[in-house]
């Protein structure tokens, strides 16, 4: 036994290190081709990892910086009587083309009753042009009603539109609630007012909007100033207040757009008239509402009124109410022109009056 041990431990005291242990040869295992992929798009193929993408959050402006971004887009329109109105510059797109209009209140024009203190069809427009303010002439190309919409589209002289700023109109309509920024001039003075959205609307969309102010005698010229949102675009132009105080009225840049459309198409350009939400008829850019009637299933009156400022529907929504009867509502129709009184333009109402009826049956 101990000649087989002492042998044993020669033996393996004299073979080299390595034949100590025999290893046999690792035959690697063949994945299958799903593992293969799946190996070799974690080991050999390394992609560029792409950042993640993060929506742009949308800082909204403060009051003060909206109102620089906007003030070379108000601009002021001198009258003959030393007063003066206010107006806005606006672009659109068209056709692939900016477009550049002015906007002025159509209350602020020379009426049919030579109103003294008014603006003509062709005036000058007081513009801030690089810290300085600069006078341009302008034309009116384009009326609507001064009881409706109350907004005249002016043009300025191709040479000169270069040279100004235009708003663009907003993107999104704002919510009631929201706040808007109105700046112009009040009796030849620069004005800013930061004004709340409100939720009733006129018969033709027009907005309301609560003021710091009750009555425009203390804004006289205020109308035709520009009225933006908190990423300075144009919500809208300011045309006056209503019979309630702090209440004032804005033309949409939907109904600048309506306008727009008129200029290049006249007649084709259609604004809705709507009562209780529901729309009744369409009417072109430059034709009123200057009465309503209520009518039974027999088509026999149940209540007349007169259109209200801006054609605000409060009177005939509450003589609905009271008149739950009503099928039809006839509209008696009037239509704001141009008429030459001595050599000057002036503002004129058509008195080629039309009526129209449409079936209604109110919500009460």
């Amino acid at each position: 036994m101990k000649i087989f041990l002492s042998a044993l431990m020669i033996v393996l005291c004299g073979l080299p290190l390595h034949a100590q242990r025999i290893k046999k040869p690792r035959v690697p295992k063949v994945p299958s081709k799903a593992v293969s992929l799946q190996r070799g798009l974690q080991n050999k193929i390394r992609l560029p990892v792409k950042p993640a993408v993060q929506a742009t959050r949308f800082v909204p402006l403060k009051p003060a910086e909206i109102f620089d971004l906007s003030r070379p887009a108000a601009f002021r329109a001198p009258t003959p009587a030393n007063n003066s109105f206010s107006g806005t510059i606006f672009k659109v797109q068209r056709n692939g083309k900016t477009e550049i209009f002015g906007a002025v209140a159509v209350h602020a024009l020379l009426d049919e009753y030579l109103t003294p203190g008014s603006l003509g069809k062709n005036f000058q427009a007081l513009v801030q042009m690089d810290e300085k303010i600069t006078a341009l002439p302008v034309e009116v190309v384009q009326l609507s009603s001064a009881k409706a919409l109350d907004i005249a589209l002016i043009k300025f002289r191709p040479q000169d539109e270069p040279l100004l700023r235009p708003l663009s109109l907003e993107s999104a309509s704002p919510s009631p609630g929201n706040f808007l920024y109105a700046q112009g001039f009040a009796r030849n003075e620069l004005l800013q007012e930061e004004i709340m959205l409100r939720p009733r609307t006129s018969s033709l969309g027009m907005r309301q909007a609560s003021l710091s102010f009750s009555n425009m005698q203390a804004r006289l010229g205020f109308c035709g100033s520009p009225v933006v949102n908190d990423k300075a675009e144009l919500s809208g132009v300011f045309v006056g207040v209503g019979r309630e105080p702090y209440i004032g009225f804005m033309a949409s840049a939907t109904h600048l757009d309506k306008l727009v459309q008129a200029y290049h198409n006249p007649g084709k350009a259609l604004v809705e008239i709507k009562l209780q939400g529901k729309e009744l008829l369409r009417l072109p850019v430059d034709e009123y509402v200057s009465q309503f009637e209520l009518l039974d299933e027999n088509q026999h009156l149940l209540w007349i009124g007169n259109t209200s400022q801006k054609m605000t529907t409060t009177p005939v929504e509450q003589a609905l109410w009271k008149n739950p009867r009503t099928r039809y509502v006839r509209f008696t129709i009037g239509k704001t022109t141009w008429k030459e009184v001595n050599g000057t333009w002036v503002v004129s109402t058509n008195t080629n009056f039309r009526s129209e009826t449409v079936p209604f049956s109110p919500a009460n």
